[in-house]
């Protein structure tokens, strides 16, 4: 009887002590920087040691963006200035009120598109806005009621194509 409590307050002390030591992973905030060409980036330097040499994200452009409040996708060009073709990338989209900086809504998504070296493409996918209440603040101006906002971008990923060669 007497092993049986000891095992139990062991067994509590150590779990005690391992909820103490809890860390805490969630960020204090995000950093971030305007570029007149490009959206705005995310800036929070993500670069995985020995990967610098093959991920490369500001190698990665997107500009042109466009949503207007009618519209069910955004449309965006993406360029690759990296030296490898690319099949798809990763990014991170921040959503803001143009007019207040309130954040509206934040999200990864998938860009699927096969891009050459130092070529660019259109990209479309669905909007955030399922409601179409907002528009992108540099698309034209619908005649409905809506609320203009400003989007940010992060690559967080992307995949190089390796082709075998004969």
């Amino acid at each position: 009887m007497k092993s049986t409590s000891l095992t139990i307050a062991s067994i509590a002390l150590l779990l005690s002590a391992a909820i103490a030591t809890a860390q805490n992973t969630v960020r204090k905030s995000v950093n971030e920087s305007a570029n007149q060409t490009m959206l705005t980036a995310i800036d929070d330097s993500l670069t995985a040691t020995g990967c610098s040499q093959w991920f490369q994200p500001q190698l990665i452009s997107i500009k042109g963006f466009e949503k207007r409040a009618t519209d069910t996708k955004e449309t965006m060009l993406v360029t690759n200035n990296t030296t490898f073709d690319i099949s798809r990338i990763k990014v991170r989209f921040r959503y803001t009120n143009y007019e207040t900086g309130e954040l509206l809504h934040q999200r990864d998504e998938w860009l699927d598109c096969e891009i050459p070296a130092g070529a660019t493409r259109s990209v479309d996918i669905a909007s955030f806005d399922r409601h179409r209440r907002f528009y992108y603040y540099l698309s034209p101006r619908s005649r409905r009621q809506a609320t203009p906002f400003a989007v940010a971008v992060k690559i967080l990923r992307y995949d190089i194509i390796a082709t075998a060669t004969d």
